[in-house]
């Protein structure tokens, strides 16, 4: 939607494009494996409130991979409706990790948190209610939508970041790409997990995250996301890759790209 943060990221991955909006995240991943979107922004990460759950769930679904990534600063503010008392003000709407963000003001003012599929929709619901309401967007987003604004700033963290991805149905590599990131899974063994990062240290590779996600419907079955530096244009990360994949009952390569 329009304001929201996946709009800002969308105009960094590609600034000559005009946007096509869908309500939630799943609708994004599901756009592109079909190949109706040539491209999809997800968010996956933010610098306060940790991983983004229902992306790394989405991750694992379907079938795709990561053509770069770019960090957007996370400005939250409080909107409401031109007009609304503000004293009468109890439930705050934004995506729960906007919520989370802000948890620390929700909680200093009393307000209860409310999820909703992104900022931008929560902002147009407030806008279009009759109650007394309100939504944690963007100044851009409140702005866009006619709102007025109570209070800017007010994550917890001075310094907030979001990271999204762009991803395709197919690999797009470009020359200086330098992040890759692979999902896998372990073996039930002694010592398997720090067996699997010694393979990373041999070979000279600097694992940058480790994000273990737990698997539905088994008995406590873990998946695991590494992003490290590196490109497999190296002949030391084909060799890696190589093992991994030979070696693990699971192994996806999920791209190798830049920062934009």
């Amino acid at each position: 939607t329009v304001g929201a943060y996946s709009h800002v990221a969308a105009s960094k991955f590609l600034p000559e494009s005009t946007p096509e909006f869908f309500e939630s995240f799943g609708e994004v991943f599901a756009a592109v494996e079909s190949g109706s979107a040539e491209f999809g922004v997800v968010p996956i990460v933010n610098s306060t409130a940790g991983t983004v759950s229902q992306t790394y769930e989405l991750m694992r679904k379907h079938d795709f991979k990561i053509c770069a990534c770019t960090k957007v600063a996370a400005n939250h503010c409080l909107a409401v409706k031109p007009g609304t008392d503000i004293s009468k003000i109890r439930r705050v709407y934004s995506h729960e990790q906007a919520l989370m963000q802000c948890s620390r003001y929700l909680a200093e003012h009393g307000y209860s948190a409310h999820t909703y599929e992104n900022t931008a929709l929560a902002a147009a619901y407030v806008r279009d209610s009759s109650e007394p309401i309100a939504a944690i967007c963007s100044e851009v987003c409140a702005k866009h939508f006619g709102m007025e604004i109570i209070e800017k700033s007010i994550a917890d963290a001075e310094c907030n970041y979001t990271k999204f991805i762009l991803i395709a149905k197919q690999m797009m590599l470009s020359d200086d790409a330098d992040i890759i990131s692979v999902s896998l899974t372990t073996p039930h063994q002694t010592s398997a997990l720090y067996r699997l990062l010694t393979k990373f240290s041999v070979s000279g590779l600097n694992l940058t995250k480790l994000e273990s996600r737990p698997i539905a419907n088994t008995d406590f079955d873990v998946l695991f996301y590494l992003d490290f530096e590196g490109s497999i244009k190296s002949p030391d990360v084909v060799k890696l890759i190589r093992e991994l994949e030979t070696e693990l009952s699971y192994f996806k390569f999920l791209g190798n790209y830049k920062e934009i």
